[in-house]
């Protein structure tokens, strides 16, 4: 009986979570492609144009790429679509980082992707404000047309 019970619950639990891996999954497929940066602020200081312009965000399934300039950052994205806001945790392969995990938060739309995170090894945001001293880093992105 008591393995029944075992059973039952493992089963209305793995339903329950089946809907928010979806989301999740939603999500990621909306992310896919390339993207652009179009405003940013670090730190309560929003991020110069020039910097903004040089970045390149490119997504394929669960794996990233990010080049600013002659720095790129290779990593993993693992996202919770379940969380409010929705949060996104990041193992970075590639890059000064390497073998970091970063922690933030994530909005997207069709053509536009907003990030808010945490310097590595950080605690992740409760919300998306880079205020002075928080050392956070907010951006968006919109989709690369070209």
């Amino acid at each position: 009986m008591k393995w029944a019970c075992l059973v039952a619950v493992t089963i209305v639990s793995a339903a329950l979570a089946a809907p928010e891996i979806d989301d999740a999954k939603k999500d990621l497929d909306k992310m896919k492609g390339t993207w652009k940066a179009v405003s940013g602020e670090a730190d309560g200081n929003p991020l110069p144009d020039e910097f903004l312009k040089a970045i390149q965000f490119k997504i394929t399934g669960d794996k990233y790429t990010l080049k600013q300039g002659d720095d790129e950052e290779e990593g993993t994205m693992k996202l919770d679509a379940a969380k409010k806001p929705k949060s996104v945790d990041v193992t970075i392969t590639k890059g000064r980082d390497k073998g970091k995990k970063q922690y933030g938060l994530y909005q997207v739309d069709a053509d536009s992707l907003k990030f808010c995170f945490a310097p590595p090894e950080q605690e992740r945001p409760k919300e998306f404000a880079a205020k002075a001293g928080s050392q956070n880093l907010v951006i968006t992105l919109k989709r690369n047309l070209d």
